[in-house]
């Protein structure tokens, strides 16, 4: 079995370190990669390795970040190519109480949920059955 690997960006490194804590509590292999920039987010993406893309990849991404929102980091992802596309599901985590955000999310081709802050146990391993 492949291990799981998962990236999360989101400005507020506590929760970063809430969601690895809760990853790693059901996950103890799980590959768990946090990042307060979205940029080097995905920079680290973009520079993936052969051997990367073939693990699938789990990313929880914020949506109200400064300088890239959730919504600029999808459309920079648009970008990329379909090797590390068909490798990766994007999650929305987001304390955004906005309809809006909801519906956004529902429509983006690149996402395959929206969840809410704080991640859960039962919200991770819902994800990862639905994989």
């Amino acid at each position: 079995m492949q291990p799981l690997h998962f990236l999360i960006v989101d400005d507020d490194a506590i929760n970063n370190l809430l969601c690895q804590l809760i990853i790693e509590q059901q996950y103890p292999h799980a590959i768990v990669e946090t990042f307060t920039d979205p940029e080097l987010a995905l920079q680290h993406i973009s520079h993936q390795t052969i051997d990367a893309l073939n693990m699938k990849t789990t990313i929880f991404l914020d949506i109200n970040m400064p300088v890239i929102s959730g919504w600029d980091f999808l459309k920079q992802y648009a970008g990329f190519g379909n090797a590390v596309k068909a490798h990766t599901q994007i999650y929305m985590l987001s304390s955004s109480v906005d309809p809006r955000d909801k519906q956004a999310a529902t429509e983006n081709m690149y996402v395959q949920g929206y969840l809410e802050k704080p991640l859960s146990a039962e919200q991770l391993v819902h994800v990862l059955q639905a994989a």
